[in-house]
């Protein structure tokens, strides 16, 4: 699962479709096993609500990259996103590192 929190809806795009070709993998078809999700245009705490969501009811999640989660600038945000993180690796099983 990719998600991004900064760029453009064409530009993840691109990402996506680069990182099917370097997987070897075809970009123009629907993929069940990859999830690329672009944030820019949520607030915050939707967000975090959507990345909870995805997290709880995609129990097979083998790598999450999020892009952009350098850029939050609001320290206690992110604290909240780490706690999120780290009690959904507790109840899903899903592992942060």
């Amino acid at each position: 699962m990719s998600i991004d929190y900064a760029q453009s809806q064409s530009h993840c795009h691109k990402v996506m479709e680069r990182i099917l070709r370097l997987a070897g993998l075809p970009t123009d078809k629907d993929r069940d096993d990859f999830v690329f999700i672009v944030l820019r245009e949520q607030t915050p705490d939707k967000r975090k609500q959507i990345i909870g969501y995805m997290l709880e009811n995609m129990p097979d999640v083998g790598l999450l990259i999020i892009d952009g989660i350098r850029d939050v600038s609001d320290d206690s945000y992110a604290v909240a996103l780490l706690q999120l993180y780290l009690t959904l690796g507790d109840t899903t099983g899903f592992r942060s590192g």
